[in-house]
């Protein structure tokens, strides 16, 4: 009897030390970012299963993953991804809130080795880490007492949509007057008088470090109201097309307390618009109120380097900002300056999150250029630097 006692204790040692080293990582932050830290989280991962929302890994708003992370005993764990943008992530972490992410039990329901699309969220999880294009002093959470570490860059890319009037280049000063009103000439952008067609902005919402990120650089400011437009569109991005553009209207989603001052709360919302053609679209105020029909539009929006990619293979047009087109090289030596820093925020850490956050930001995950892709450039590579989001960059 002694005996099957004994062992019985030692089972359930065994498994409460199991269930205990199950630790939960989660993220949040930065949708501009979420494509690499995928990738970053697969490099440093075994075992793991995947399921994400949507149909694609790389542009899914919500993932989690489950399996054994280098660096980090014990196992399997659970790391939790939900993306809304730079400042809203960044003062979720600071406050601890709630994020929505696919559940454990969602997770646990498929084989090792697998990822799985199209999965529903569920579940809550308090954010403990956020991904940021943006200093958390450009956010509500300036004063939060988290750490910062910066292991990207992430640049960012005006874009024109798909089949949509001709222009191949952007100035700070034209973006600033496209934001302070509703609708610009295309004349505006290529100096053409005959060009009468009108062009509009499509943006994130102002929990967005994109959208920070590009108030700051083009000197609008960032808490300034901009105008922007929320977009209809039918059929698939690459062959389908925008119906209708209405003012963002009031009490739509974050930062909608002004018309124009929403957006979307995420990059691939935008990419989606941008690979659709938009020869006839009717166009609305604010409170749905029309103001013109099947008219010819261009859209011009800004993205981070994934989604601008996906954007550009549906169709639509990347542009050179001031004149200089976007390359690698462009960034690293300051000749290209619309970009951030990416910036991982966290409170003091628990348990087993310094080993993750070592692992995920490592040689092998965000530290390694292969793994960063066409997402971001490793930040020691750079030749020059800037002390503010929007800062001026210098070497």
């Amino acid at each position: 009897m002694k005996s099957i006692v004994k062992y019985s204790v030692l089972a359930l040692a065994i498994a409460g030390a199991q269930q205990a080293a199950a630790e939960d990582f989660v993220l949040t932050g930065s949708t501009a970012f979420r494509s690499a830290t995928y990738s970053a989280l697969q490099a440093i991962m075994t075992n793991e299963t995947i399921s994400h929302t949507g149909t694609s890994l790389s542009s899914a708003n919500q993932a989690t993953f489950k399996g054994t992370i280098a660096g980090v005993t014990g196992g399997p764990h659970y790391v939790y991804c939900s993306w809304s943008g730079s400042a809203t992530g960044v003062i979720a972490a600071a406050a601890g809130s709630n994020v929505t992410v696919i559940t454990q039990a969602n997770v646990d329901s498929f084989a090792a080795n697998t990822i799985n699309a199209s999965q529903s969220t569920g579940g809550t999880k308090a954010a403990r880490f956020a991904f940021s294009d943006v200093y958390k002093e450009s956010t509500s959470a300036a004063s939060a007492a988290l750490t910062d570490s910066r292991p990207a860059v992430i640049p960012f890319r005006f874009l024109k949509n798909r089949l949509s009037g001709a222009f191949t280049n952007v100035t700070a000063q034209q973006v600033r007057a496209l934001w302070n009103s509703n609708t610009m000439p295309r004349a505006l952008f290529t100096g053409n008088s005959a060009d009468t067609d009108i062009v509009l902005g499509v943006g994130r919402d102002n929990g967005s470090g994109t959208r920070i990120t590009v108030l700051a650089e083009t000197k609008f400011g960032i808490g300034n109201l901009v105008q922007q437009w929320k977009v209809t569109t039918t059929g698939t991005a690459g062959s389908g097309s925008s119906t209708s553009a209405q003012i963002w209207p009031l009490n739509d989603g974050v930062g909608s307390t002004a018309e124009g001052n929403g957006g979307y709360s995420s990059g691939s919302n935008i990419a989606t618009i941008m690979g659709m053609e938009s020869a006839t679209v009717d166009t609305f105020e604010a409170n749905g109120a029309a103001i013109e029909e099947d008219i010819p539009v261009t859209f011009l929006a800004w993205l981070g380097l994934n989604d601008a990619a996906t954007a550009i293979t549906n169709g639509a047009t990347g542009l050179t900002y001031e004149g200089v087109a976007y390359s690698p090289a462009a960034v690293y030596e300051g000749a290209y300056t619309n970009w951030g820093y990416l910036h991982l925020y966290y409170p003091s850490p628990v348990g087993s999150e310094t080993n993750f956050r070592t692992s995920l930001v490592g040689a092998s995950g965000l530290g390694n250029s292969t793994v960063l892709g066409t997402n971001g450039l490793r930040f020691v590579d750079m030749a020059c630097a800037r002390g503010a989001d929007g800062g001026i960059v210098t070497r």
